[in-house]
């Protein structure tokens, strides 16, 4: 696409970015520059932008927005790399469906600090993680044709699936399952791993819970900041998770040694930031 074709794709997603802009962010190797294409029957040397283009612009475009036009370029590039490493994990497990690939995405997670003070785990490190979101978020925003200035969460999943092979021997195989999205109050990237209904009812032996319909009846316990952690009870030794009613007086255990979760030691949260660092 020539010049004007990008700045008509990026005016329809509400952004307005001029040639002199967008010429200087290639230069940076912010967004893929254009490249000489020959066409029939003209002389002359022509340069085309490529598609990708449109979804990078929009992601410099609003990270620029959100963290300040000063933003130093060598984190932008960093961003971007750290952004293209992302995909590159993602798509090599795609193409080779070796579950140990996915052990790469974890090794991007670092232990830092969020702005509000918050200890957790960052995609590069606190200064890029959330440029890093947003440009993750922008991405998936366009490729899935939602709305590009409201926060949403963006769900990169993977299941095991029940195959059968030509003698009709079942086993479980870990496949990509692609970009789901969820509502959020702000923007956020999640990983998903778990199984699909056919497969989860065949270890199981009974249907997957449906947590919103389970939610919306009371079935479900949900934890957030009002929560009152004196009357939770976390036993890592037999990987349980108990829960006190103080009105009723009751106690609430949940096993997670059937789950595919499991809960931490302090040590082993040490040994993970070890590794991480």
């Amino acid at each position: 696409m020539d010049s004007d074709e990008l700045i008509s794709q990026l005016h329809e997603l509400g952004i307005d970015v001029p040639k002199g802009t967008l010429r200087r962010w290639a230069s940076e190797g912010l967004i893929k520059g254009p490249e000489p294409e020959g066409r029939k029957g003209k002389r002359g040397r022509f340069m085309s932008w490529h598609s990708k283009t449109v979804e990078q612009a929009a992601a410099i475009y609003i990270i620029r927005g959100s963290y300040g036009p000063k933003k130093k370029i060598k984190s932008l590039l960093a961003v971007k790399e750290l952004v293209d490493r992302f995909y590159a994990i993602v798509n090599e497990f795609r193409d080779t469906e070796n579950p140990e690939v996915l052990e790469k995405l974890d090794k991007m997670l670092v232990p830092g600090k969020s702005a509000e003070g918050t200890k957790g785990y960052m995609y590069g490190s606190s200064e890029i993680h959330s440029p890093f979101i947003t440009y993750i978020v922008t991405l998936e925003k366009i490729r899935g044709n939602k709305p590009l200035f409201e926060p949403i969460t963006v769900v990169f999943s993977w299941n095991y699936h029940l195959v059968r092979d030509e003698d009709g021997r079942e086993s479980f195989k870990l496949r990509y399952d692609g970009v789901s999205f969820k509502d959020s109050a702000e923007n956020a990237v999640s990983r998903h791993v778990g199984y699909t209904p056919e497969a989860f009812e065949k270890l199981h032996g009974r249907k997957p819970t449906d947590w919103e319909k389970e939610k919306e009846e009371g079935k479900v316990i949900t934890f957030d900041k009002d929560t009152d952690w004196s009357n939770v009870q976390v036993d890592v030794a037999n990987q349980q998770i108990i829960i006190k009613d103080p009105k009723k007086n009751e106690f609430r255990v949940i096993d997670l040694k059937k789950s595919g979760l499991r809960i931490l030691s302090s040590s082993e949260w040490a040994e993970i930031e070890k590794n991480s660092q």
